[in-house]
């Protein structure tokens, strides 16, 4: 399974080098999707317990993420096409597909409707970098974003896209921040320790997980480029909230 994410993100990182720009100008919404898990009943039942056992040994927190997840937790990703058979996918977070072996993916369009795709397969997954691939139907024909090659420096304006819940449901945040630090790094996240993480600043709140990290594209201020995809948030002192990406430049 890792094996054949290589070759994707191998993919990935020669479409950049391409001329061709899909998806220039395009509506946000058109290319970030919410990602619902579809968890089978044996997973829930092995959920259930799990979640029964860190109630009784205080991990109250823990299990209150499992009861909401077994509810039907969501996630963002968002759109991109192999260069070579045209296909598309969607890419999102590893913790976002979690357990299930098939997704719904949904697209809010302009006039408000929405496009469910439902038994998506998750077709790759990188446990380390926390990165999960979703194969859309072959009949899908959409706009796909593509990845830029920007060296990210500290205060580089940055956007980010996707669909954190509100009163429990997926909806629509279009945040704007800059990076606060290029190189970031903690011992909390020793086992990334390999990975470059960047901070930032532009709102990303539970549900946006999956979602990309975006700068405009020097081509056009109407479109933007992929620079990572939002993964974790923590939560400081003065309750003030601190965002994180993977870097798509290391990918």
């Amino acid at each position: 399974m890792k094996k054949h994410l290589f070759f994707f993100i191998i993919a990935i990182s020669l479409l950049v080098m391409s001329s061709h720009v899909r998806g220039q100008g395009v509506d946000l919404r058109s290319v970030v999707a919410v990602v619902r898990v579809n968890n089978c009943e044996s997973s829930k039942t092995f959920l259930k317990e799990y979640g029964a056992m860190l109630r009784k040994d205080g991990y109250t927190e823990g299990a209150d993420w499992i009861e909401s997840y077994i509810e039907g937790g969501f996630g963002s990703g968002f759109t991109y096409q192999d260069p070579v058979t045209k296909k598309y996918y969607i890419i999102t977070n590893r913790h976002v597909v979690a357990f299930s072996e098939n997704v719904t993916v949904e697209f809010v369009e302009k006039d408000k409707s929405v496009v469910k795709y439902e038994q998506c397969p998750v077709v790759a997954i990188h446990d380390e970098m926390d990165i999960a691939i979703v194969a859309l139907p072959d009949s899908v024909q959409r706009s796909s974003l593509l990845f830029s090659q920007q060296v990210l420096k500290e205060g580089v304006d940055v956007f980010t896209a996707g669909y954190p819940g509100l009163g429990g449901y997926p909806s629509w945040q279009f945040g704007m921040g800059i990076i606060s630090n290029a190189r970031f790094y903690s011992p909390i996240f020793a086992d990334y320790k390999d990975i470059p993480l960047i901070q930032h600043t532009a709102q990303a709140d539970a549900g946006s997980s999956g979602g990309p990290l975006l700068v405009k594209s020097p081509e056009s201020q109407n479109s933007y480029l992929v620079v990572g995809i939002n993964t974790w948030k923590i939560h400081a002192i003065k309750m003030q909230t601190f965002p994180f990406r993977l870097n798509m430049q290391w990918i």
